[in-house]
């Protein structure tokens, strides 16, 4: 198991009054099951693909209230989460992208 840690913004609006994430605080702490994503790119002998997503998925994790616009840090790297977040029965599951720097 992995230490997952999510993080949620709070907002301010910028100069054309639209939302903008303004300080990332701590929102959840849990442990997950965490896994490489495997990349979607070509297996050509000339190319290298490099796996910036990671799948997570946490048993008996329910009404998480984990966003598409939150972030997870996971082993000291900050991810962004990716796409929607499934919450099943069984727990919650979703996929987290490398931020760029």
């Amino acid at each position: 198991m992995t230490t997952v840690v999510i993080f949620r913004a709070t907002t301010e609006d910028d100069v054309y009054g639209d939302p903008q994430p303004a300080t990332w605080g701590t929102l959840t702490t849990f442990d997950a099951k965490v896994g490489w994503e495997t990349p979607d790119e070509s297996k050509e002998p000339t190319r290298r693909s490099e796996t910036t997503r990671r799948s997570v998925f946490a048993r008996g994790l329910l009404g998480s209230g984990i966003r598409a616009t939150d972030e997870a840090e996971i082993d000291g790297v900050r991810y962004k989460v990716d796409g929607t977040i499934a919450e099943w029965p069984s727990g919650t599951h979703f996929v987290v992208e490398v931020v760029s720097s």
